[in-house]
């Protein structure tokens, strides 16, 4: 018994010596962006482009399970693409199917003209008459 009232004294000793603070550090106020913001939601961009993605995805995978059930995974990946590209161009001014046909179409179409223009050239050396199709091509620009 005498031990644990010595091992009292101590403690109450040691407690009326030492303070807290000295072992603690000073706590500093947090600054606004010391810590992460975190939230369960995306911003709005980003769930656009997610469910964008989505909606040409899914159908690709439907179309190739659907092809692997029936033994031509050529042909439900290509039914899934056709839906995928149907529901893309739905969606608008975010759709690629647009956007690569645009670009498809800027690029091919004078290259289709000249060869438009080239086989009407050919058809005038021949002494025969082109086709109108052939000489009328043109790809949009029109010339001052």
């Amino acid at each position: 018994m005498s031990f644990d009232k010595d091992t009292d004294q101590f403690a109450e000793d040691l407690s009326d010596e030492l303070e807290i603070d000295e072992f603690v550090p000073p706590e500093r106020p947090a600054h606004h962006d010391q810590h992460g913001q975190y939230t369960h939601e995306l911003p709005e961009d980003s769930t656009d482009a997610a469910s964008r993605s989505l909606v040409r995805f899914v159908p690709l995978v439907y179309g190739a399970l659907l092809g692997g059930l029936v033994d031509n995974v050529a042909l439900g990946l290509a039914a899934g693409a056709a839906v995928s590209a149907a529901f893309d161009l739905y969606m608008g001014e975010n759709s690629m199917v647009r956007g690569m046909s645009r670009m498809t179409l800027r690029v091919a179409c004078p290259a289709i003209a000249a060869a438009a223009h080239g086989m009407a050239g050919i058809f005038r050396r021949l002494g025969l008459a082109p086709p109108a199709v052939l000489g009328n091509v043109q790809c949009g620009v029109s010339e001052p």
